[in-house]
């Protein structure tokens, strides 16, 4: 791997300021959501001590509804079902040897599926620690934010780059999968952010009932057996709800304290631990992803925040066509993620750029597509991968190996803790396609089609 292709990743997206070069088409969207009423008019809320402020207005109420406050939000996840416990960590991925790898490592050895709701910089500085998640472990992936902020203090352009911009590397590091869930820094969300994440990207929020407040051991505001003792009453108590609890991946000491908590998890029968997203798997649209079941199920074509078109730099004034997500195609492509590093090189660069892909290579002027296709941007995160992380465990045994072939149709005509219920249902989006079979792309649409031809070791189909 030369300088240059980890310099072709990075340069594609936001790196000191996510706010400067908002694409049109989110923009837009955010634009005919606040018209509608869609988006409330809720004042920015200001740090105090620490806590977001709305003044003199209640930050608990129900025009407000801060979940700093412990307001929890319409459609919002708070509680697991009964006897459940959702897994999950934030802030990753973390390239410290003794963070996220330590903790992939333990989980591929505990066959322990968890959800990661991850930073987007940090998915941009560690591709090849992001792929060990997605390919390897074939654990979820939601979206933590671009930088990490308290969101409420933030204006609505704000809120759309730091929701936008992650869902985009996801979206493009993941064979087009766009996903369902997201958890707000902090917790900090009121139903201002919540309708932007809702309306504009189609997201559901997974907040947590139960803190282990891992986040505060490097400052000593707790202790690995202070946690484990916590661990040890959550268990023993009430089953009902269900346990959604805060973890982390941010360094050494979450991992550990992770590590220690799910043996005595496992002790306790009655209770079973899978990751968020599986908490509501077997739901109506509980799918992991908005167009996809799972890391290795075909996916259904589907942009960042909606609309036809490839991604388009900020003009600075609202297009005259709406980019809202209910316009999103629900054309079904036979995509997967499960690709191996190899498959991804050999396959990927011997094809044309997905639609909309141009030849410069800074975030204002070439964002990334925005299509359904896996992009050149999983091509240079997996290449990153084999080259940079070569000492890490290979794919396990009976991973998906995928051929990708990309047909393009022609181009549109139109233009850390403070707090802690069922998923919001998206019917507007097409299952993805069980069969596995390619599906023709009207033209008008502008899409590139992925159509992935599945293999495994022996030759079987899956």
């Amino acid at each position: 791997m030369t300088n240059s292709r980890v310099a072709e990743w990075t340069a594609k997206w936001p790196t000191s300021d996510p706010y400067a070069n908002i694409p049109q088409q989110w923009l837009d969207a955010l634009k005919d959501a606040v018209s509608s009423g869609a988006v409330p008019d809720i004042s920015i809320s200001t740090l105090t001590d620490g806590r977001p402020t709305y003044g003199n207005q209640d930050p608990s109420g129900p025009e407000i509804c801060s979940g700093t406050y412990q307001c929890r939000g319409k459609d919002e996840i708070w509680d697991a079902p009964d006897g459940m416990i959702g897994l999950s960590v934030d802030d990753g991925p973390v390239g410290d040897p003794d963070a996220s790898p330590r903790l992939y490592d333990f989980l591929k050895e505990q066959n322990q599926k968890i959800s990661h709701f991850m930073i987007g910089a940090n998915i941009r500085d560690n591709p090849q620690v992001f792929l060990r998640a997605f390919q390897e472990l074939e654990d979820d992936i939601g979206v933590h934010t671009w930088s990490h902020p308290y969101m409420t203090t933030l204006t609505n352009e704000q809120v759309v780059a730091e929701i936008g911009w992650t869902l985009q590397i996801i979206h493009d590091s993941t064979g087009g999968r766009v996903p369902r869930y997201w958890r707000p820094p902090y917790g900090d969300a009121d139903n201002r952010v919540r309708a932007i994440a809702s309306e504009i990207f189609g997201l559901t929020s997974v907040i947590w009932n139960r803190d282990t407040a891992d986040w505060s051991l490097a400052s000593n505001g707790t202790t690995l057996e202070k946690i484990q003792d916590q661990f040890k009453e959550w268990l023993a108590g009430p089953r009902s709800p269900g346990l959604i609890i805060l973890e982390h991946e941010i360094g050494g000491d979450d991992v550990t304290a992770f590590i220690n908590a799910l043996p005595l998890i496992r002790q306790h029968k009655e209770w079973t631990a899978v990751s968020c997203a599986q908490l509501f798997e077997n739901q109506p649209n509980g799918s992991w992803y908005l167009n996809a079941q799972n890391n290795t199920s075909p996916v259904t074509i589907l942009n960042v925040g909606g609309g036809n078109e490839p991604l388009r730099p900020s003009s600075g004034q609202p297009s005259s066509s709406s980019s809202s997500r209910r316009a999103s195609s629900s054309t079904t492509a036979s995509a997967t993620g499960g690709t191996t590093p190899t498959d991804a090189i050999s396959e990927i660069t011997s094809t044309p750029a997905a639609v909309g892909a141009t030849p410069t290579d800074t975030a204002a002027t070439n964002p990334p597509t925005a299509v359904g296709a896996p992009s050149a941007n999983t091509e240079i995160a997996t290449e990153i991968a084999n080259t940079e992380a070569t000492n890490q465990p290979a794919a396990a045994v009976g991973s998906t190996s995928t051929t990708v072939v990309v047909v393009s149709a022609p181009a549109a005509t139109s233009a850390n803790s403070q707090v802690t219920s069922t998923p919001n249902v998206n019917n507007a989006l097409a299952k993805p396609n069980a069969t596995g079979a390619a599906i023709d792309v009207p033209s008008h649409l502008g899409l590139s089609l992925v159509v992935a031809v599945l293999s495994v070791l022996g030759g079987s189909l899956l």
